[in-house]
């Protein structure tokens, strides 16, 4: 008999892959009232992963609901939406194929869902988030961001 993870469990194993890729994430971050899934530190920036565990458009759009949340409470400058595997377990949380938005900024295909879900595995999923205050348009989120993506592959 398989069992089937619970959210924030994966959200823990997701902190640490991520942390394992030497991003500032934590799991489970209660700020301002609410709470982020995994919150992830970049320079100045944070950004709020919102994850669900499935990839149906049903799961999809309760991620992408729950990260723009974020963004309207003011708790984090840009947010990922995530969709875990069907089937996700430890194992599955680094070698699985996930499905993402990036949600927010002033780019309107960053913003009221009309950018395309992209999938690959977590090593494309961390890079993503460490870019992802890029899409702020603010020069010092802008900087932090390369200055972080430089330092991994020069210390890789």
């Amino acid at each position: 008999m398989t069992t089937r993870e619970y959210e924030n469990t994966l959200n823990v194993w997701l902190a640490e892959a991520l942390a394992r890729r030497r991003l500032a994430a934590k799991p489970e971050v209660m700020r301002g009232g609410g709470r982020i899934d995994v919150e992830v530190r970049v320079g100045p920036a944070i950004i709020a992963v919102e994850a669900e565990h499935g990839q149906s458009s049903a799961k999809q759009r309760e991620a992408a609901t729950d990260a723009d949340k974020q963004l309207r409470r003011g708790l984090a400058h840009c947010a990922v939406a995530v969709c875990y595997p069907d089937d996700a377990d430890k194992a599955a949380v680094e070698g699985g194929n996930y499905i993402w938005q990036v949600r927010g900024g002033d780019s309107p295909e960053y913003s009221g869902g009309s950018a395309a879900w992209q999938s690959g595995g977590i090593d494309q999923l961390a890079q993503v988030i460490r870019l992802a205050p890029a899409q702020l348009g603010d020069p010092d989120a802008v900087a932090a961001s390369l200055s972080a993506s430089l330092d991994l592959t020069t210390h890789s």
